[in-house]
């Protein structure tokens, strides 16, 4: 069999991700093991606690049900890259986003309360962060206090 041309897309699960293109113009993806591929990029190290998360980005959003759908995108927008991406919303198990903030967020999405609550408790301070996303902030608004934004008429 003769060798194969990818592009190292990243690492994944300790694998190097590669992406093929065929003659149709097609890519397809494959996860091989990182001593098959040349130039293969170093694994990321594994994140231990060290505090607060310290994200660089921040994505506001008023519903939980957009504040997943964000996260989706970004997950999936950040799959091959080291960046990590986090999600607070209300009406779901706190401990467990909690403790997916404990290991670190590059980005978090959050809703206004949510992200409040992390910054009261400690787990998040916001020193680092460069960008600040507000999307439906005109929702936000009429949501009013009970977000933390806007007053009510």
């Amino acid at each position: 069999a003769r060798p194969s041309i990818a592009t190292v897309r990243g690492m994944k699960n300790g694998l190097g991700a590669l992406e093929f293109e065929e003659a149709t113009g097609k890519a397809h993806r494959q996860l091989v093991p990182v001593d098959w591929v040349v130039g293969s990029p170093e694994a990321p190290l594994r994140r231990r606690w060290q505090g607060p998360a310290l994200p660089g980005a921040i994505v506001l959003v008023p519903t939980r049900e957009l504040c997943e759908q964000v996260h989706l995108e970004t997950k999936e927008f950040l799959h091959f890259s080291p960046l990590r991406s986090v999600a607070l919303f209300g009406d779901a198990n706190l401990r467990s986003q909690f403790r997916d903030l404990a290991h670190g967020a590059d980005l978090l999405v959050s809703t206004p309360g949510r992200l409040v609550d992390a910054l009261h408790k400690g787990l998040v301070r916001l020193d680092k962060v460069r960008f600040l996303v507000l999307d439906e902030v005109d929702r936000m608004m009429e949501l009013g206090p009970g977000l933390g934004l806007g007053t009510r008429s």
